[in-house]
Parts: structure tokens; C-alpha cells; sequence
């Protein structure tokens, strides 16, 4: 049986995946690899997000895996994240780049996901690979 609890922990990550989704591609999937051809009138803007579309779910199917298993247990030195720590994680990072998305600043994807799950877990003292957080 499934508990109360496990299911409001399923809702807000699924929330909160999903804003980080929306933050993750109002700040860098757009802009970046298409925008000198689109200047220059070399490929229509909807054309240009169809292409960036069609390549962003390629790479989350074809990679998402090994990206996963990294942030997940491979960061954080012999710790695998709790739910509630993904949930942590997931809402600074995506915080953060809708901070930088409005406030117009570009802001690196993966160094505000790296920093977020090593902030969500930094109060339990653990070891970062190479470093000694205590």
C-alpha cells in the first residue's frame, strides 16, 4: 500500500520537475544553437525550435540515463539522494535559473544542478569526491 505521504512527495517533485523543465528551456534551449542562423534569416524561429526540440528529447532519451545515475549517486560520495533532497535540489536549481531568466542573465544549467545537489545534501556532513566537506 502506498502511503499519504509517499504520494505528496511524488506530486510536488512531478511540480517541480516540471518548473525546472520550463526554466531549463526558458533559459538555454532557445537561444543558444540557433540563434546566428536565425539572425541571418537562415532558418524560420519555429523551425529552429522544432530542431531544438526534436534534439533536446534525443539527448534526455539517449543520455538522460548516465546524467541521471551522475547527479543521483555519482556527485555525492557514497549518498544516494532521498526524495526529498531530489525535491530540494530540483526547486533551488530551477529557482535559480528562473531568477537569472527573468533578471535576463544567462545562468549555466549544469553548475546550478551540480551546486543544488550538493546544497540539498551538504547538512549531513558527507564527502565530496577529492574533498572533505567537515
Amino acid at each position: 500500500m502506498v502511503t499519504l505521504g509517499t504520494i505528496g512527495i511524488l506530486v510536488v517533485t512531478g511540480i517541480a520537475s516540471l518548473f525546472t523543465a520550463w526554466t531549463i528551456g526558458a533559459g538555454s534551449s532557445g537561444s543558444t544553437p540557433f540563434a546566428p542562423a536565425i539572425s541571418a534569416n537562415a532558418i524560420p524561429t519555429m523551425r529552429a525550435a522544432f530542431f531544438v526540440g526534436i534534439l533536446g528529447f534525443a539527448g534526455a532519451v539517449l543520455q538522460g540515463a548516465a546524467v541521471t545515475h551522475t547527479i543521483g549517486g555519482g556527485l555525492i560520495h557514497g549518498v544516494t539522494l532521498s526524495p526529498l533532497a531530489v525535491t530540494i535540489a530540483l526547486l533551488t536549481a530551477a529557482g535559480l535559473i528562473a531568477l537569472g531568466v527573468f533578471a535576463g542573465y544567462s545562468i549555466a544549467t549544469a553548475f546550478t544542478v551540480t551546486g543544488a545537489v550538493v546544497e540539498s545534501d551538504w547538512h549531513s556532513g558527507v564527502t565530496l569526491r577529492g574533498t572533505n566537506t567537515r
